[in-house]
């Protein structure tokens, strides 16, 4: 688990999930699902729905409540 600290009153305590893995050819691959959460999670301003779990890359934008965070991956 990782805090993002906020004072956005909209953002649940537990918001959405990410997972970080590697695939067996060693690539790390990113996903995203709502933990369910009251306000919903959305990508690219697409809300995303109860059961979905989506692929994100590089540059998304996930928003959570009023709170946008870009997805920024070093390389």
């Amino acid at each position: 688990h990782i805090a993002i600290e906020t004072s956005d009153p909209s953002m649940d305590r537990r918001h959405c999930i990410i997972n970080v893995q590697r695939n067996k050819q060693g690539k790390v691959k990113y996903t995203l699902r709502d933990a369910p959460s009251n306000t919903g999670t959305f990508l690219m301003n697409e809300i995303l729905g109860d059961r979905d779990r989506v692929f994100i890359n590089d540059g998304a934008v996930i928003t959570l409540g009023a709170t946008s965070i870009l997805l920024s991956l070093e390389k």
